[in-house]
C-alpha cells in the first residue's frame, strides 16, 4: 500500500511539474529560435551557431536597460541576433517577411560591436529567399543591414544585434510567438566571410514546429528539483 501511495504522488507531482511547463511557455516573456541554412555556397554550415531571441517589452526593457536608450512600449518587440562564432563568419543583413509593423529601429550597443541601419537591406530581400516554400518574401523597411562589412556585422559571440518592430497586425506577443511557431513569420540572415573561403550563404529561422527553445525556466527547474529531492525522501521512508 505505501508504494502504491508512493506511486500515486509520483504520478500527481509529474503531472503538476507539465501543466507548471505548458502555462509558463505560454506566459513566455522571451524565446529564441535557431537557423537552417538555405544556400550551400560554403562547406561550412553555420546552423548551429545562429540564434534569434524574441522579447516583449517587459522582458527587454528589464534585461537591457539603459542600453535600449527609449524603453519599448507594450506595442513593441525586441528582436536580438547573435552569432556565437566558432567558425568565422558575419552576420551581414537580417530580414522579417512580413505583419510587423517597421520601419526597423536599430541598437548597436547591446553587445560587443555592431554599425548597423534599418529600414532597407541590400540586397532587398534575402538571396535565394525564392527556393524556400513557401517563398521568403522580405519587407524591405523592416531589414537591417551592416555598415562597414565585414567587421561590423554580428561576426563575435559578444556582438548582439538589437531590432525593435512594433506588433503590426499581431494583437500581443503571445500572438508573434505564435505566428513564428507555425512558420508565418520568418526571419531570414544573409552571412558573409565564412571560414577560410569567405563566401556567402543565406539562413531562414528554423520554425513550424522546429523551434529551439533557449530561454531558461528558472521556477520550473527549480520547481523539477524540489520534486526529485521530494522522491528521494519519500523513498528513504519507504
Amino acid at each position: 500500500m505505501k508504494n502504491r501511495g508512493i506511486i500515486n504522488l509520483c504520478k500527481a507531482g509529474i503531472a503538476g511539474l507539465v501543466i507548471l511547463l505548458a502555462a509558463f511557455n505560454a506566459s513566455a516573456a522571451s524565446m529564441a529560435y535557431g537557423f537552417i541554412r538555405v544556400t550551400t555556397n560554403n562547406v561550412e554550415d553555420l546552423s548551429g551557431q545562429l540564434s534569434i531571441t524574441l522579447w516583449d517589452s517587459s522582458e527587454a526593457n528589464s534585461t537591457f536597460g539603459a542600453t535600449l536608450g527609449t524603453a519599448l512600449t507594450a506595442t513593441q518587440v525586441l528582436f536580438t541576433i547573435e552569432n556565437d562564432v566558432g567558425i568565422s563568419s558575419n552576420v551581414s543583413e537580417v530580414y522579417f517577411d512580413d505583419g510587423l509593423l517597421g520601419p526597423s529601429v536599430i541598437h548597436n550597443s547591446l553587445g560587443g560591436t555592431t554599425n548597423f541601419t534599418g529600414g532597407g537591406a541590400s540586397p532587398g530581400n534575402l538571396p535565394s529567399g525564392n527556393t524556400v516554400s513557401p517563398p521568403f518574401v522580405a519587407t524591405e523597411i523592416f531589414s537591417a543591414d551592416a555598415q562597414g562589412n565585414p567587421s561590423k556585422g554580428v561576426d563575435a559571440s559578444l556582438d548582439i544585434l538589437g531590432i525593435v518592430l512594433g506588433l503590426g497586425g499581431y494583437a500581443d506577443f503571445a500572438a508573434v510567438l505564435a505566428a513564428v511557431d507555425t512558420g508565418d513569420l520568418r526571419f531570414g540572415l544573409h552571412i558573409r566571410s565564412i571560414g577560410e573561403e569567405g563566401g556567402s550563404d543565406s539562413y531562414v529561422s528554423n520554425t513550424g514546429g522546429s523551434s529551439i527553445p533557449a530561454v531558461p525556466l528558472p521556477a520550473a527547474v527549480w520547481l523539477f528539483g524540489s520534486v526529485l529531492l521530494g522522491f528521494g525522501a519519500l523513498k528513504r521512508k519507504a
